[in-house]
Formats: C-alpha cells, sequence, structure tokens
C-alpha cells in the first residue's frame, strides 16, 4: 500500500476521494436496496469510475476470496504465495482496467490487501465478522488519473476479470462530466461505452 506522506498530494487525493464518494453518491442514490450495496457476494466486485475535467478516480472493491480463494490472513506457504501473487496484479494498474480513447496517465495507485498478509492485525476496517463467525475480508484498490485537456476516455475494458477468473462479474458505475452509467461486466462483456 502506498502511503501519502507529501501535503499537496494528500491534499489532492482527499479531494478526489471526496469527488468518487460523492459521484458515488449520484449514482447509488436511485436504487431502491441499501442493503444490497452492501452485500459481500463471492464472485462480484464493485468497480466505480469518476472522470471530471481532467482527473480520473477508479475505486475497485472485491471479496478477497475472487482474488485469492480465501478470506483470512495468510498462514500456509501457498496462501502466502497467493497473497504475493495478488497484491503484485493489483499494483499494475492495466491488468485492472484499460482506457481506449483518451491520453491519461497514472498518478497515484493505492491498495488495501492488509488484513490478508502474514502479521496483520485482527481489527481491520474491510474485515467483517459475521452471527455465525464467518470472516469476509475486501481488497479495495483505488487508481487516480491525469488527463490531457479534452481527452477523457470514450472507453474501458475490465482487464481485472482475465488476472481474477474467480470474479464472474463486476458492477460498475461511472459518471463522467455530465453522463452517468451502470453496467454488469463478465469475462464475454468486459468493455464499458462512456455514452
Amino acid at each position: 500500500m502506498k502511503t501519502l506522506a507529501h501535503p499537496q498530494k494528500s491534499a489532492r487525493t482527499l479531494r478526489l476521494c471526496s469527488f468518487v464518494l460523492f459521484c458515488t453518491y449520484l449514482l447509488l442514490a436511485p436504487l431502491s436496496s441499501a442493503e444490497s450495496l452492501a452485500a459481500h457476494t463471492h464472485g462480484v466486485a464493485h468497480m466505480t469510475i469518476a472522470m471530471a475535467d481532467e482527473s480520473i478516480a477508479v475505486e475497485i472493491i472485491s471479496p478477497a476470496a475472487n482474488l485469492v480463494g480465501f478470506e483470512h490472513q495468510a498462514q500456509s506457504e501457498r496462501e502466502v504465495s497467493a497473497v504475493k501473487k495478488a497484491t503484485k496484479i493489483l499494483h499494475q494498474p492495466e491488468k485492472l482496467l484499460t482506457f481506449s480513447g483518451g491520453e491519461c496517465s497514472l498518478l497515484d495507485t493505492e491498495l488495501d490487501i492488509s488484513a490478508l498478509k502474514p502479521n496483520a492485525s485482527d481489527e481491520h476496517e474491510h474485515e467483517h465478522e459475521h452471527e455465525h463467525g464467518e470472516h469476509h475480508t475486501d481488497v479495495v484498490a483505488r487508481q487516480e488519473y491525469r488527463c490531457k485537456k479534452n481527452a477523457l476516455p470514450s472507453s474501458a475494458k475490465a482487464t481485472w476479470l482475465l488476472h481474477f477468473p474467480a470474479t464472474e462479474r463486476i458492477e460498475l458505475m461511472w459518471i463522467k462530466q455530465a453522463t452517468q452509467g451502470s453496467a454488469t461486466l463478465t469475462s464475454e462483456n468486459p468493455k464499458i461505452d462512456f455514452k
């Protein structure tokens, strides 16, 4: 996970995160069931893409089982290896999402997979203990892009589905300037058109 130490960068990231949260609220407000938003469903990831001016913010939230096959702190050599492999992939944004039709550069990547790493603390913001003692852990990946003026992408492809095949679908919400939309992405239909 990348730590933001520079005050200007931290302020910019805070503003961008606030914008993403606001856009997410605007996209989710029309939905009738709040419970469906909080659902932790294996095989399903949630992606939000917010584009404004020359900035793009992407957030992907997925059950850890979609990435590594388990949702607890890695213990065996096989589990530790799976977490390392997933971490390496998640730090390569082109393996999560590729944009088309725009001129954009990656500014920052943040990743929270810490609850799966050996010696992770038992108290983790994305780990939830349910009534029957089950643990559900979500992995969160965020990316921030800067695009040339008037050069936001016209489409994107969810390459995440190629690298994490246990993800059956991605529930996507996006907003671009005055346009918004949603889609269900699958390995057969991974493309997003921002129209």
